[in-house]
């Protein structure tokens, strides 16, 4: 009786790792097949930079117009003067007067 009970415990411990080497093998054949079919959906090196500087330049487009347009006016021989130009009051001396009595003052 003792020699069967340890020819089924045996056989129990044979198959079960039988059975989990064949799950674990399933299992990693699954991971790589969906590791595969994955990686098609992700960017290489060189589309990544494609896409920000496109971005990039998509977002500074304003800004370089504005900027061009702002040294066309500098260059412009009959182009106001600069507060003028930038929309702020001009300074005049009786503005700056008060300013320099307060700085005397101190």
């Amino acid at each position: 009786m003792p020699e069967e009970i340890l020819i089924i415990i045996v056989m129990s411990l044979v198959s079960g790792s039988i059975l989990a080497l064949w799950g674990m093998t399933l299992n990693y054949r699954k991971a790589k097949f969906q590791s595969k079919s994955s990686g098609d959906s992700s960017l290489t090196t060189g589309e990544l930079d494609r896409l920000i500087r496109k971005a990039v330049e998509e977002a500074t487009a304003p800004l370089t117009e504005k900027i061009e347009e702002m040294a066309g006016l500098l260059q412009d021989p009959e182009r106001p003067e600069a507060p003028l130009l930038l929309g702020s009051q001009e300074v005049t001396e009786e503005a700056e007067a008060p300013a320099r009595l307060r700085r005397r003052q101190r």
